[in-house]
């Protein structure tokens, strides 16, 4: 099994973050840091998408664990969609990462509750 842990590039080389990649190799899973700000989307002319990853083609992933907390960008969501779009299994879903963002949403939702 391969696993992508997403994460933004400052916050690669936390304790958390090792402490998944302890107990990965301890299971025999294939789990590797990857840092959502260096993907690049290419679409192609006959609307194909590719993701590459610091330059090399993507590469087809099991899982995803993504761990952007507030530094989720909108190109962040992007590639993380892109992903769940390609066949990989997301703990947390890019709608999920969005939704939880907007901060307005539960309000709006409680204001129409109660009406």
């Amino acid at each position: 099994m391969k696993i992508w842990l997403l994460d933004n590039s400052k916050n690669i080389d936390s304790y958390e973050n090792r402490r998944f990649y302890e107990e990965a190799n301890k299971i025999g899973i294939d789990f590797s840091f990857v840092a959502i700000d260096e993907f690049d989307l290419i679409i192609a002319s006959d609307m194909q998408y590719d993701s590459p990853y610091t330059g090399q083609p993507g590469n087809v992933v099991d899982c995803l664990i993504p761990r952007l907390g507030s530094g989720a960008t909108y190109f962040a969501l992007s590639t993380l969609r892109h992903l769940e779009q390609g066949g990989a299994f997301s703990l947390n879903s890019s709608r999920s990462i969005e939704v939880g963002r907007d901060k307005n949403m539960p309000m709006e939702i409680y204001q129409f509750v109660q009406m």
